[in-house]
């Protein structure tokens, strides 16, 4: 009871309203794990590419108390061609749509200028993974 039909990209999720759950003042931390992951997928779709990952972090932040800590899966795409080794401290040289727009989200949640940590994980497997991975 009380769930509603979230529609983020074409994939259904049943949650309580962001903003119900954003009011709540029991949430101190967020995992932002959605957007869409294939990077062949960005490349040929540049306006969804920015609804499901840009649009969405944007509208999920907006409606995020300043006291929440973010949590925001981006990606080591944002690496790009980077010299190695990589740190936290290397200056991202993304390539493509995918990373850009990573890239982007990121900028959106520093600009919140609230509690936030970054995640830039490389290719994650497991169940329903790409069989080339």
């Amino acid at each position: 009871d009380g769930f509603k039909k979230l529609d983020h990209c074409g994939r259904f999720f049943f949650v309580r309203s962001i903003r119900e759950v954003a009011n709540m003042n029991t949430i101190d931390t967020v995992f932002h794990l959605a957007g869409q992951p294939n990077v062949r997928y960005c490349q040929m779709n540049p306006k969804e590419t920015r609804r499901c990952n840009e649009e969405f972090t944007q509208s999920l932040l907006k409606c995020l108390p300043s006291t929440v800590h973010f949590i925001f899966t981006s990606s080591s795409s944002v690496y790009g061609s980077a010299p190695l080794p990589w740190t936290a401290e290397t200056i991202p040289t993304p390539q493509g749509l995918y990373a850009m727009s990573k890239l982007r989200c990121e900028a959106l949640v520093r600009s919140r200028g609230a509690p936030a940590t970054i995640i830039r994980p490389f290719s994650i497997v497991g169940a329903g993974s790409r069989p080339d991975l």
